[in-house]
C-alpha cells in the first residue's frame, strides 16, 4: 500500500474506510488481466484505480476490488485469541482454475501468514511491563476508533478506567 497518498475517513458507529492509491507497477502487471476478467456488478473507478478498505463494526474488514473481494471477519475467542475467517466473493463464473485466482488466493494467503506470525511477538510486547503506550499513526486512528465504538457499546462506565481507551477522535467522525 502506498501510504504516502493514504486517506482514513471515520463514520459513525466505528465504521472507518482506508483509500490508498495502487502502485503503478501493480496497475500495470494487472491491467491487461484485470480487463479480461468480469467486474463485481456496480465496482465503480475509485475502487478500480486505488485500495479501497472498509471496516465495519464490530468485526469485519473487506478491501474491495473490482474482480472480487474477501470478506475478513474476527470472532474474539478469549483475551489473546482470535478466530479469523476469511471469505471471497467474486463475479458468477470465476474460479481457482482462472490464472489470476490461482495466483490471487495462495498471494493473499501468504500476505494473511505473514500478518498472523508477528501477533504473537505483539501480544508478548503487549504484556511486557516496560510497554507504557503504543504511538498510533494516522493509518491506525481507525483502529482506536473501533476501541473507542467497543467502549461505547459495552459502556464506558462498565470497564475498569485502566481499560477504557480515551475518547479523542469524535471530531474526525465523518457524518
Amino acid at each position: 500500500l502506498d501510504y504516502r497518498g493514504g486517506v482514513m475517513a471515520l463514520f459513525p458507529n466505528g465504521h472507518t474506510r482506508m483509500v490508498t492509491p495502487k502502485f503503478p507497477q501493480a496497475i500495470a502487471a494487472r491491467g491487461d488481466a484485470r480487463t479480461e476478467l468480469p467486474c463485481v456488478p456496480g465496482a465503480n473507478d475509485l475502487i478500480r484505480d486505488t485500495n479501497v478498505a472498509y471496516g465495519v463494526f464490530p468485526n469485519f474488514i473487506t478491501p474491495l476490488d473490482t474482480v472480487g473481494f474477501p470478506i475478513i471477519t474476527f470472532w474474539p475467542v478469549d483475551a489473546r485469541s482470535t478466530e479469523i475467517v476469511w471469505e471471497w466473493f467474486a463475479p458468477e463464473g470465476q474460479c481457482e482454475s482462472d490464472p489470476f485466482w490461482s495466483a490471487m488466493l495462495p498471494g493473499f494467503d501468504a500476505v494473511m501468514g505473514e500478518d498472523f506470525m508477528n501477533l504473537a511477538p505483539m501480544q508478548k510486547s503487549l504484556e511486557s511491563p516496560g510497554l507504557r503506550s503504543i504511538p498510533l499513526s494516522y493509518q491506525e486512528r481507525r483502529i482506536y476508533h473501533l476501541h473507542e465504538e467497543i467502549d461505547r457499546t459495552i459502556g464506558r462506565e462498565k470497564i475498569p478506567a485502566e481499560l477504557r481507551v480515551e475518547p479523542l477522535l469524535e471530531k474526525f467522525v465523518e457524518s
